[in-house]
């Protein structure tokens, strides 16, 4: 029995019960989708991943958002502010188990049910001292209020700033007499007596009074008996007493808040909570501008300042976050202040060689500085990296801008993030990966503050172009490409601007900007030809441009001159290898084709070029399709080496073939899987003809499935431009086919026609014969007949002039040796 807000789940049966009404009954996918999220509660569930356990991807994507709509209208006490089943945005959607309990209007709390748990039990014991310690911001003050009785003294200390503030404010509020002078430890003796009787004190705001609170609080304790003793502070006190933690709101409570203080029940703030870090202050802030600025809008200005965190009227310093904050800073010493200022510069979590980088020190005297202000509540440790919160940062940022250090301290981590980079090139994996995520956008950070360096701004571009191509963020790749070839210009860099320009170029290849790629490569011919490697790159991709653009004697002319060029560079070399083995496939020499891609693989597997690999294994795999075989193993090391690297691109290369594999094997299933996979990796990636690919295989894969409006649906998604303003001929041929087995011969000739005749001829003939194009059928099957196919020349020509295919033996032998490709062409024309 699963317990909600408002209702019980039967698990067994499918039956929802609620007080006082009829048993509601769940369908067999809500109850399916239901099991699911409550084995993976309080976890970011992909819609991928929904689809592949409780579906098995045999649902399209908008099925999970129609079950999810319907689940919560049985389950959720109001589905449109739904507390159990929360969307992710981006993402997909995440289960919270725990039944939230209702809150008294008194106070406006809004969850902290296991805080509130765990403080009740720490100060169960007579004589208890427990803190709550947290940023700025985090609801210390509201949490303590919840355990406040009847007999409960509260002390604010705000305004107290040593050991005689602290018993004025003390004996003020318990209504006590006691002494203005004398020693502070007989007083606090004194005053303890007096206190005996009291349930619970709560010293609250006690931050900027620690030191005295540790010198006072053991005569206090020891006179006071089983009075129990309750701090809240951002400042640690020194001590073996209980300490609770007090950090954001988790993201179900979060919007919660948001929601009852904004008086906006469906507001979509998740993401604003989230950069807001779940901090209670900071959220009832922002929803005193809902009626102004949308949570969208707050989040993006988040990154620029404070100031949509503040109001128009305070009533006091800490009625905005900023002055919040601003309190915390007044307690700083001024080489915290100077610290704080400097982590400003980072703009997520960084390590102790990043701190000694970006703060200067080293060793036990930095370890001590950080320590400090972890201590303040203003630096956080996330396992073993430190971290702050999004607020805390903006503030410290605008401390650092003030503060005349922008720039010097702004240098120091650009030239950390350049260090970062060269030391992370060659690393693979997932630990690789989340250390590039970061690091990329440590890099953006810098560049964007680089702007009138320009030695420095092309230097960091150069630095994260690689992680941005894996990331398919090919338009702010290009953006920042343009400014960093114009700054290393400037700068006198003429090498670095070479090498940027052939980045560019690649980056438009990548968009579909063929001819914008190609001038963009002659353009760059004076900057880098002087260079063997980069000529050769230079060469090497305007003959991939060639070769798409139906030019072979051009692209082989380039080659050889690229192979010159190269010589014996260990991965040059190999790279352009590759791509003679994808010319000589395309020509049908398949032999001259295998031997270019063993080649080409073996030495990147000497030399560890992955990418290089993973583009070689891909070219292995057609071939391996070509000739009848499956590329199992050839697919599945291009999809593994698209994991370790975090490469959008490799890993749809790899998931496309893997789909086709399935298919061929007839797993409908699995290829189905695969297919969509490699759709989602492909739109990551930016590269339009990988998104091409991956959307007819699709394409197929609903075809099998006999899912025809997927099918149609798919096929109009297909027009996308090419990389190099014609489509790979493997593509055209499966676009033919499809629209062909959708009735519509005339799109499959308009397709067709796009291709090279050896590759798609035999197919087009047939598309012209089924949409009643005879003449200009015959015409193309003479063509091909031309073309040294074997058998296929009288094949096509006999289906097109209508004559039946011979049935003799001599004749079923050619038949069977024909490419797979022209006997599949011969029979949709028959």
């Amino acid at each position: 029995m699963l317990a909600l807000a408002g209702c019980r789940v039967d698990l067994e049966r499918g039956r929802v019960q609620r007080p006082g009404a009829d048993e509601e009954h769940l369908t067999t996918k809500e109850l399916d989708l239901l099991r699911y999220l409550a084995a993976n509660a309080d976890r970011d569930l992909p819609r991928a991943e929904l689809l592949t356990e409780v579906w098995g991807y045999r649902a399209a994507s908008r099925t999970i958002d129609t079950t999810v709509k319907t689940l919560r209208r049985k389950i959720e006490a109001d589905p449109s502010r739904p507390v159990h089943l929360l969307t992710v945005h981006g993402t997909g959607y995440r289960w919270v188990s725990a039944v939230p309990r209702p809150t008294p209007a008194d106070d406006g709390l809004v969850g902290r049910n296991a805080e509130l748990e765990a403080l009740h039990e720490a100060l169960r014991p007579p004589g208890a001292l427990v803190s709550l310690v947290g940023t700025a911001g985090a609801g210390k003050t509201r949490l303590a209020q919840r355990v406040r009785g009847e007999d409960t003294v509260w002390v604010a200390l705000g305004a107290a700033s040593d050991a005689d503030g602290v018993l004025a404010e003390l004996a003020a509020a318990a209504g006590v007499r006691t002494s203005a002078s004398g020693d502070p430890i007989a007083r606090a003796s004194a005053l303890g007596a007096q206190l005996a009787p009291v349930e619970l004190v709560v010293l609250d705001e006690a931050e900027a009074v620690t030191a005295a609170l540790e010198e006072l609080l053991p005569p206090l304790r020891a006179a006071a008996g089983g009075t129990r003793w309750l701090v809240t502070t951002r400042q640690r006190l020194a001590g073996p007493d209980p300490v609770l933690e007090v950090s954001g709101l988790p993201l179900a409570d979060a919007v919660q808040l948001f929601r009852e203080r904004a008086r906006d029940e469906g507001a979509d703030c998740e993401q604003l909570v989230q950069r807001l870090d779940g901090l209670p202050l900071a959220i009832e802030l922002a929803a005193a501008r809902a009626g102004l600025l949308s949570p969208a809008t707050m989040a993006e200005g988040l990154d620029r300042s404070l100031d949509v965190l503040s109001r128009a009227r305070r009533r006091d310093r800490r009625d905005a976050m900023a002055h919040t904050l601003a309190w915390s800073w007044d307690l700083l010493d001024a080489q915290q202040r100077d610290d704080l200022a400097a982590i400003g510069a980072f703009v997520g979590t960084f390590d102790l060689r990043a701190a000694e980088a970006v703060l200067g020190g080293r060793g036990m005297a930095l370890l001590d500085r950080l320590q400090a202000l972890v201590d303040a509540s203003l630096l956080r440790r996330v396992g073993d990296r430190l971290d702050t919160w999004t607020v805390v940062r903006t503030f410290a940022r605008d401390q650092l801008e003030s503060s005349g250090r922008a720039a010097e301290v702004d240098r120091r981590h650009a030239r950390w993030c350049l260090l970062a980079a060269a030391e992370s090139a060659p690393n693979t994996g997932p630990e690789a990966a989340d250390a590039a995520r970061r690091l990329r956008w440590e890099l953006l950070a810098a560049i964007e503050r680089a702007s009138d360096d320009d030695a420095l701004l092309s230097e960091l571009v150069e630095a994260v172009a690689p992680s941005l191509m894996t990331r398919g963020s090919n338009a702010l790749l290009l953006r920042i490409l343009g400014e960093a070839i114009g700054a290393a210009t400037r700068a006198g860099d003429r090498d670095r601007a070479g090498r940027l320009a052939l980045v560019r170029a690649w980056t438009r290849v990548q968009v579909g900007d063929g001819e914008g790629a190609e001038e963009e490569l002659w353009a760059a011919a004076p900057l880098v030809d002087h260079d063997r490697g980069q000529r050769s790159d230079r060469l090497r991709l305007l003959a991939r441009i060639r070769w798409a653009a139906h030019d072979p004697d051009g692209a082989r002319g380039l080659l050889a001159e690229a192979a010159e060029a190269a010589g014996d560079d260990p991965v040059r070399r190999p790279l352009v290898r590759s791509l003679q083995g994808a010319l000589a496939l395309g020509s049908g020499d398949r032999r001259a084709a295998a031997t270019h891609l063993a080649e080409a693989a073996a030495e990147q597997r000497r030399t560890s070029e992955l990418w290089g690999l993973a583009e070689t294994l891909a070219l292995q795999a057609e071939l391996a399709r070509e000739a009848g075989e499956a590329g199992w193993t050839e697919a599945g090391e291009v999809l593994r080496i698209g994991r370790a690297l975090d490469e959008a691109w490799t890993r749809a290369r790899g998931l496309a073939l893997l789909a086709a594999a399935h298919l061929d094997a007839g797993d409908l299933e699995a290829a189905r899987a695969h297919a969509e996979e490699a759709r989602a990796d492909a739109v990551r990636s930016g590269n339009a003809d990988t998104l091409r690919r991956a959307t007819l295989r699709a394409a197929e894969v609903a075809l099998h499935a006999d899912d025809l409006p997927e099918v149609d649906a798919l096929l109009e998604a297909v027009g996308l431009p090419s990389a190099t303003g014609r489509p790979d001929d493997g593509d055209v041929v499966v676009e033919g086919r499809l629209w062909l087995a959708r009735g519509r011969p005339g799109r499959a000739v308009e397709v067709l026609e796009r291709g090279s005749l050896r590759a798609c001829g035999a197919w087009l003939a047939a598309a012209l014969r089924a949409s009643g194009a005879g003449d200009q059928a015959l015409r193309v099957a003479q063509q091909v007949a031309a073309l040294p196919l074997s058998a296929a020349a009288a094949g096509v020509l006999a289906v097109v002039e209508g004559r039946a295919l011979p049935r003799a033996e001599g004749w079923q032998t050619m038949r069977d040796g024909l490419p797979a490709e022209v006997r599949l062409a011969l029979e949709v024309a028959r």
